[in-house]
């Protein structure tokens, strides 16, 4: 897929990240950044019950939720801002098993940007499809505890308010309902509100990251346990055993849900 990599998007992402100053024409694209472009404009007539573009594969009726798992994205060389790039996809293979809400269909996916007759991002990325729910009304969703005993040095807190998620899914083009429709979310999906998005919080975790380590060369994340709209997320960060930083996103009671490792580029 060809993208001119316009500076419009990433002003935009700037300005949800409240991050400055704005990244402009010549400046590389910070890291998970990437995920401000190269989204296919489906019409609107394609879409499927939940948002994204309709699904004909065989696990669409079996297991119609989906949501971002975990990832790797490794930078070779500069993605530039202002230049064109393109971004190749390859399904690796899906897996599936048992867990103790129901099936799980883990798809595994490998993309690769090139941008002037070079590779510059290398990225893996696994979505965990899941079988439907019903109204929501239950306990809400456990958060396992942290295997780690030491979080590190807290950071900041963030808040994840309604109009965040909208203007996130709106500059990633992400129309999943589970991040701006209510009634979708807790009728249909059975969440008990609206999903913070997976790749929203590991981009604010590598924001944190660039803060202290400058230019990163690769980032590992892993999403542990769904946040929910009005959470408030504590950020902490630890050193990394061979170099770079671990950051944890934790809810309130402390559970992790979600971690980032980084390290700088070379």
């Amino acid at each position: 897929m060809d993208e001119t990599m316009a500076p419009e998007s990433a002003a935009r992402l700037a300005a949800v990240l409240d991050v400055e100053p704005v990244p402009a024409a010549g400046d590389e694209v910070p890291m998970l950044w990437h995920w401000a472009y190269f989204r296919e404009p489906t019409p609107q007539s394609s879409l499927g019950e939940d948002g994204h573009a309709r699904r004909v594969d065989a696990l669409a009726r079996r297991l119609p939720r989906r949501m971002a798992a975990s990832g790797t994205v490794t930078r070779l060389a500069p993605l530039v801002i202002g230049r064109p790039a393109e971004r190749s996809s390859q399904l690796l293979g899906i897996t599936e098993k048992d867990g103790r809400s129901g099936p799980l269909a883990f798809a595994n996916w490998r993309h690769v940007v090139e941008q002037s007759g070079a590779v510059v991002l290398e990225e893996t990325q696994t979505v965990v499809y899941r079988a439907s729910a019903g109204p929501s009304g239950g306990p809400r969703p456990e958060v396992p505890a942290s295997a780690e005993t030491d979080a590190g040095a807290f950071i900041r807190d963030v808040h994840f308010e309604p109009s965040l998620l909208f203007r996130y899914s709106a500059v990633t083009w992400n129309s999943h309902r589970i991040h701006y429709d209510s009634r979708y979310a807790t009728e249909v999906e059975g969440y008990p509100g609206l999903v913070v998005h997976g790749p929203l919080l590991a981009t604010l975790l590598a924001r944190e990251a660039t803060a202290r380590l400058g230019t990163l060369g690769a980032v590992d994340y892993r999403a542990r346990s769904p946040v929910f709209v009005d959470d408030i997320v504590h950020v902490f960060a630890r050193d990394r055993d061979g170099g770079g930083l671990v950051l944890e996103a934790r809810t309130a009671d402390q559970g992790v849900a979600m971690t980032l490792s980084a390290l700088e580029a070379v």
